[in-house]
């Protein structure tokens, strides 16, 4: 005759007949024994989650929670050495050649991060605080500009200016140039372009042109507007004379190339696409 036992849930409403049989999952370690206290594990019925069951763990008497070493032992050099167990002061450990103990660095941020500049963390060791180390800490924030502020009114061939402020650091500014130029608005239409005269090679037959409307300046640039883009005066007629301001003088003694120059970063400094390339001496547009 075989006889087979099963170990059966039990069913309050009715005790004498069990609800189901437990199957038992595998024992799961839920607390780790130590040197002075017993651990424990765990299984869980698979048909009911809320049936479980628990054993203890014998003390393992190698399971430690050791302090930290004290004696000649060091974060960069071997030496002797004595730790304590923190679960029992009487479980004690010496050994006279432990291994450098390495530095643990306790992080801090001792440089804030900027606008353009990353922070700075400085870590100091535990275990001896002149060691210290750095790190680069936060990523720098970027600016936080305002708005837009004219700080020089435009005038008739005169720069006007306008300047926005960092909120984090008000040393931190851009500014950007508005009205630069006063302009006027130009018709499409046809003209004709060439030279009759056949000694001028550098010319082709008369023939006609047709332009799209465009835009042109009202007034010639002067000094002052090239300087704003330029930062640089090349022209001769620099003297005050009475009743006139040098600044408002056309600028001259400027190359073609240099025109170009003038025009590419002026498109750059009003947020437009520069209109020319240059390769050696043959601009295009």
């Amino acid at each position: 005759m075989l006889t087979l036992a099963f170990a059966a849930c039990e069913n309050p409403a009715s005790p004498e007949n069990p609800g189901h049989v437990h199957q038992w999952g595998q024992w799961t370690r839920t607390t780790a024994p130590t040197c002075t206290e017993l651990g424990e594990e765990t299984r869980v019925c698979a048909l009911n989650s809320s049936h479980v069951e628990r054993r203890d763990v014998s003390i393992d008497t190698d399971a430690h929670n050791w302090g930290e070493w004290v004696g000649t032992v060091t974060c960069e050099t071997a030496g002797s050495g004595t730790r304590v167990c923190a679960n029992n002061q009487e479980h004690i450990d010496t050994d006279d050649n432990v291994q450098p103990l390495g530095h643990n660095y306790e992080w801090k941020e001792t440089t804030a991060p900027t606008c353009t500049d990353p922070g700075v963390e400085t870590g100091t060791c535990t275990r001896d605080a002149t060691h210290t180390d750095t790190l680069t800490g936060g990523a720098a924030l970027g600016h936080s500009y305002g708005a837009w502020t004219v700080t020089k009114a435009p005038a008739p061939g005169a720069v006007g200016k306008e300047t926005k402020v960092c909120a984090r650091d008000s040393s931190h500014t851009e500014e950007r140039l508005i009205h630069f130029m006063e302009m006027v608005q130009i018709s499409a239409g046809t003209f004709t372009m060439g030279s009759y005269d056949s000694q001028d090679t550098g010319a082709a037959p008369p023939h006609s042109v047709m332009l799209g409307a465009f835009s042109m300046g009202r007034y010639e640039i002067t000094q002052e507007q090239y300087e704003a883009v330029m930062e640089s005066n090349p022209s001769s007629f620099t003297d005050e004379a009475a009743g006139e301001s040098k600044d408002r003088r056309p600028v001259e003694r400027v190359s073609w190339y240099d025109v170009l120059v003038f025009c590419n970063k002026l498109s750059m400094m009003e947020g437009l696409t520069p209109a020319y390339s240059i390769s050696g001496t043959h601009p295009r547009f």
